[in-house]
């Protein structure tokens, strides 16, 4: 039985060029194109910013009670209490802690309702 030669045989080996603009890889024709860089900051020159004093702070743009839930939180006073299904007992939570106000809740039908009382 005859042995077969078998070798490996690559662009470079046979010295065929690739053509231009060909990726080198698979991996490189995967890969995201580069980020865009920003622009870098100058440094700040203490010196030239001006200072105010006396301006009174605006408004926030976004109103307290801009959420249903926010305006519910205000309309309940402590020891108050409210129904809802379980997701709007939960979104008034979510809402009760980003104001730092006390809620509990019990679970009430079987899970389809909530109960969410006002502690604080």
């Amino acid at each position: 039985m005859e042995k077969i030669d078998q070798r490996r045989t690559s662009v470079a080996t046979t010295g065929v060029q690739k053509p231009n603009g060909a990726a080198s890889s698979v991996f490189d024709v995967a890969k995201p194109p580069p980020k865009a860089t920003r622009p870098r900051l100058t440094p700040l020159d203490v010196g030239t910013v001006k200072i105010n004093s006396g301006v009174p702070l605006p408004p926030n743009q976004k109103a307290a009670g801009s959420s249903p839930y926010a305006a519910l939180l205000d309309k309940l006073k402590p020891g108050d209490s409210v129904v809802l299904l379980a997701g709007h007992a939960k979104s008034l939570v979510s809402c009760a802690k980003k104001h730092r106000v006390k809620v509990a809740t019990r679970t009430l039908d079987g899970g389809e309702r909530i109960g969410v009382w006002r502690l604080e």
